[in-house]
């Protein structure tokens, strides 16, 4: 099995359950930071632009 890198960040803290206390040990910002964005699209840029096909899931997405 393969080792998970080291955590950097944590992002969208504010959607947390209430109640859950989070260590100081990264950075816990409560919404995306300027940094995510230029990542996503640096990788958005890296895929041509494209919208990748999900056709692996079954039924609707749901993400409420």
């Amino acid at each position: 099995m393969e080792a998970l890198p080291a955590l950097e960040i944590r992002t969208m803290t504010r959607d947390r359950p209430k109640g859950v206390k989070l260590a100081d040990d990264v950075p816990n910002p409560s919404t995306h930071t300027i940094s995510f964005f230029a990542k996503l699209f640096g990788s958005w840029a890296a895929m041509r632009f494209r919208t990748p096909r999900v056709d692996f899931v079954n039924g609707d997405l749901n993400a409420s």
